[in-house]
């Protein structure tokens, strides 16, 4: 009989979520800096809220993946404050909040070590073209810092159902974002070519990548 209360609660939950991310969806196609505002409260309330005790790294995933699927809602959007790659920025800071807020550590020497084999690099690049390295090694970074956080992270599976539907619902407000902003299929010249006109004017690759993402986790959440 519980299970079957929570279960309804949590359905309701979910779909006022998706009704929510809809909207913001919406909003977006007016008022674009609507994506990276989000980002900006979502960083405070971890930091105000969740990043004193979160000492099974769960909500710090839950943040760091709610974030990356916003990010491309943004770029798409077209309009932010925020520097690009945001996410990579947040996702090695909130590993960093983790640690020394909430006292936790690292599960894997893996990580640390992809992180000091990225030093000699950082030595020899030339110094006038840093931009380039940061831009480039970041994600490998990020990376390693991950690997470092999550190896081994022993996990639920109704835990690891709130990590994907944390990335799903910014997807919900993308696809609504690209619906709107896709022009009649009669109005698009279709080529070889990769096109822009049906991914609101976003990179393609970036788009099929987060799309077949989605699809993958919808996948597993059935």
């Amino acid at each position: 009989m519980n299970k079957a209360i929570d279960k309804k609660i949590s359905g309701k939950k979910d779909f006022y979520l998706v009704a929510l991310h809809i909207l913001i969806g919406l909003i977006a196609v007016v008022f674009p800096l609507i994506s990276p505002l989000l980002i900006v409260g979502c960083i405070v309330v971890y930091i105000l809220i969740y990043s004193r005790n979160d000492n099974d790294k769960l909500q710090t995933i839950i943040f760091i993946t709610y974030i990356t699927g916003l990010e491309t809602l943004y770029r798409t959007a077209g309009e932010t404050f925020l520097p690009y790659e945001t996410s990579k920025y947040v996702q090695i800071a909130f590993v960093l909040l983790n640690l020394f807020i909430a006292r936790t550590s690292f599960n894997s020497f893996v990580g640390i070590l992809l992180l000091i084999l990225m030093l000699p690099s950082l030595i020899l690049f030339p110094p006038d073209l840093y931009k380039y390295f940061v831009f480039n090694s970041l994600g490998l970074c990020a990376l390693a810092f991950m690997i470092a956080f999550t190896a081994y992270q022993k996990i639920s599976f109704a835990d690891f159902s709130r990590i994907l539907k944390a990335f799903l619902y910014p997807c919900i407000s993308f696809v609504t974002l690209i619906t709107i902003k896709t022009p009649d299929f009669s109005d698009i010249d279709f080529n070889l070519e990769a096109n822009f006109e049906t991914t609101g004017g976003f990179g393609t690759n970036q788009v099929a990548t987060l799309m077949g993402a989605a699809i993958c986790f919808l996948i597993i959440l059935m």
